[in-house]
């Protein structure tokens, strides 16, 4: 089984944060403060104490405030690159094809409390090339559905399990990817494949896609142990 240190960590940090309004439009999304704290530091704080120590970084939009927040960490486990404007899927590649070595993929704007050496063990354990991250998911709403016409009601039911990043691949992913460029469509070719394994996460998580994601952040990270 490879050691947290033998692996490599991207942070995606590219997108334009278009939900945040004109915030989202100054800054990067990562870099929102939850309590006076980016977002990108919870992530990162959570992956060294894991003890990662090749972590990277890729941006995009408003590039240089990122590199330049990155760049008073003053971390040598740290490096921060400006990938332009592709998609997620394609900076997955570009990241395998250059270390050529298990890589570690955490969104910019997801928080989790992700004890990382049981995700890489059930990676391990699976056989498979492709773990996801994910936690159960259940309605707030009474949901009505029909058999043989006849209504069905089920109070705030389990609906299934929904991704929060947090994803381990194998360099073999590579020759599966091939010209693929939307993430929903790999996974789509990964499960008919038999080749992704499924890691449930029943701890924190916080993810901040809209001004109401940011605002209850700051009162949900007074709660949650990070």
């Amino acid at each position: 089984m490879s050691h947290l240190k033998e692996i490599s960590v991207l942070i995606l940090c590219g997108g334009k944060g278009t939900r945040l309004g004109t915030i989202g439009e100054k800054n990067p999304k990562t870099l929102m403060t939850i309590n006076k704290k980016p977002i990108i530091s919870y992530i990162i704080d959570n992956l060294l104490n894991n003890g990662c120590t090749n972590i990277n970084i890729s941006g995009y939009h408003n590039y240089k405030k990122l590199n330049s927040y990155i760049r008073k960490l003053n971390s040598k486990n740290i490096r921060c690159r400006n990938d332009g404007d592709i998609s997620i899927l394609e900076r997955v590649k570009k990241y395998l094809i250059e270390n050529k070595k298990t890589l570690l993929v955490c969104y910019g704007d997801e928080i989790a409390n992700i004890k990382y050496s049981q995700l890489l063990n059930s990676h391990s354990k699976s056989k498979k090339i492709l773990s996801v991250t994910t936690m159960k998911y259940k309605s707030n709403f009474g949901i009505f559905t029909k058999n043989n016409k006849k209504l069905i009601f089920n109070e705030k039911p389990y609906l299934g399990n929904y991704n929060i990043g947090f994803m381990l691949f194998d360099f073999d992913n590579v020759k599966y990817i091939k010209n693929i460029k939307k993430l929903s469509n790999y996974f789509k070719k990964m499960c008919k494949l038999n080749l992704i394994n499924e890691y449930i996460h029943s701890g924190n998580h916080i993810t901040v896609n809209t001004l109401e994601d940011l605002a209850n952040a700051k009162t949900l990270i007074k709660k949650y142990e990070f």
